[in-house]
């Protein structure tokens, strides 16, 4: 993504100053975003052996630090210098980057129940397999999603840059919702994956609904609350 980036944003639109913007934010994204990668791989093992709220804990406290470190390193605050664009990039990645650690050093612990190792861990084919089996479905998803964005931000684009920013609101909005469905997604995943494999099929499938509703009613309350500021500052682009 590095090194496409400038021909994938010119090709979806972006030129002079509005190119120059999103390499600079993209650049710095881009560099560290494994970072999230790696914060859910291993909180996922820690859900695993039914610690629910540790992962939790640590991803929503990523967002809520990503939420006030981006506008800080952008704009400049105290000790730091305006960054422009590349802030709101490290303002994802530092974050993200720091919960990766906290995270590592639990599993490296002995707090934790399993333990992670770096060494004498030989990979288990088998056990890809099984992963595959059911990541590879919810790639898809995320893929779909992820697509969906960036030709719709490719239309949007051609209309010049009002009409970008505009819709790049309101897609960064639900990426900042994201997370949160995420967070209570994976434990739900956890909950019912258990409770299925101990057959207990009623209680999954009631945990499956209460979940899916209570993450219904949160993400659907943030977008009808911030409806009106998006339009008000929609009409401050124009």
């Amino acid at each position: 993504m590095l090194s496409a980036a400038p021909f994938l944003f010119g090709s979806r639109g972006g030129r002079d100053k509005m190119l120059i913007d999103a390499l600079s934010y993209a650049n710095a994204a881009f560099s560290g975003v494994v970072c999230i990668t790696v914060l859910n791989l291993l909180g996922n093992a820690v859900q695993g052996t039914g610690n629910m709220s540790f992962h939790a804990g640590v991803l929503v406290g990523c967002v809520i630090v990503h939420v006030a470190l981006a506008p800080a390193l952008m704009f400049g605050l105290g000790p730091f210098p305006p960054m422009g664009p590349a802030g709101a990039g490290w303002g994802l990645v530092i974050p993200f980057g720091v919960g990766s650690l906290i995270i590592i050093a639990y599993l490296r612990s002995s707090r934790s129940i399993v333990r992670l190792n770096f060494y004498g861990v030989a990979p288990q084919w088998a056990l890809f397999a099984d992963i595959l089996k059911v990541g590879v479905p919810g790639l898809i998803n995320t893929a779909i999603t992820n697509l969906s964005v960036v030709i719709l931000t490719g239309i949007a684009g051609q209309f010049g840059p009002q009409v970008a920013i505009g819709y790049a609101m309101g897609s960064r909005l639900e990426y900042i919702m994201q997370p949160i469905a995420s967070g209570f997604g994976t434990t739900i995943v956890a909950m019912v994956g258990t409770n299925w494999g101990a057959q207990q099929y009623g209680r999954a499938r009631r945990i499956a609904w209460t979940g899916a509703a209570t993450i219904a009613l949160l993400c659907g309350d943030l977008g009808i609350s911030h409806r009106s500021p998006t339009r008000h500052l929609a009409g401050l682009i124009q």
